[in-house]
């Protein structure tokens, strides 16, 4: 349906052209907008044609930075798929600098960049800054999770046994938490593969490897987010 046309999965040749001349007669204010959404519709079976999309979000609408911050989010995710972290860094500190709130993204970029940081670096000061930050955007439980496994992640690397397992215990337990939302219950569930939960399940036990010996964190930091009810 012509309603529809930003949301379409295609993106052949004919796919664009007909995208772009709609694109032409749409109004100014809105183009953004349906650049974004179709960027996110194709960018499961086409990634390049969704990085070109948000590219030109940034390029062209710079005075929109809703929607300037989420195209970074966005293609710094498409940049770590592609196995390119550094440039996925870079546009998740983008998008950072955009929106220090968060508004117009997930929330999680934060965690995005600490994940990207930890696996690169190890757990730096900049990591644990990240989870800090973290704690104030999270509202949903597959959030909360993902900082748990953060934290579970930099705990163990660290040495620091007393947050990998209070950290992956949580984590646990959000898997198995009920839905935040009665008339949404998709909304917001915590998911994860069987690699992250054996993990977790191992480091809840306490046989996560000692690196050295660290204070725990979480307990210094006084930052420990629960699971949502």
């Amino acid at each position: 349906m012509a309603r529809d046309w930003f949301r379409s999965p295609g993106w052949t040749a004919l796919d664009r052209e007909d995208f772009e001349t709609r694109l032409k007669r749409a109004r100014p204010t809105s183009r953004p907008q349906y650049l974004r959404i179709k960027a996110l519709s194709i960018e499961e079976e086409t990634p390049e044609g969704a990085e070109e999309l948000f590219r030109r979000v940034i390029a062209d609408y710079a005075e929109h930075w809703p929607e300037l911050a989420f195209a970074h989010e966005r293609l710094g995710d498409l940049r770590i798929r592609a196995g390119d972290d550094r440039t996925a860094e870079d546009h998740y500190r983008l998008a950072l600098a955009t929106s220090p709130t968060l508004s117009g993204t997930t929330g999680e970029v934060h965690l995005k960049l600490g994940e990207l940081l930890l696996d690169r670096n190890g757990p730096t000061d900049e990591v644990y800054a990240m989870l800090d930050a973290a704690t104030r955007h999270m509202t949903l439980n597959k959030s909360v999770f993902r900082w748990h496994v953060l934290a579970a992640k930099a705990g163990r690397a660290s040495g620091d046994r007393t947050t990998a397992a209070a950290s992956a215990v949580i984590a646990l337990e959000l898997l198995d938490a009920p839905p935040q939302f009665s008339r949404h219950p998709n909304v917001g569930l915590a998911e994860a593969d069987q690699h992250v939960i054996s993990m977790l399940r191992e480091l809840a036990a306490g046989r996560g490897t000692q690196q050295g010996s660290r204070r725990s964190w979480i307990r210094r930091r006084g930052a420990h987010p629960s699971p949502h009810d």
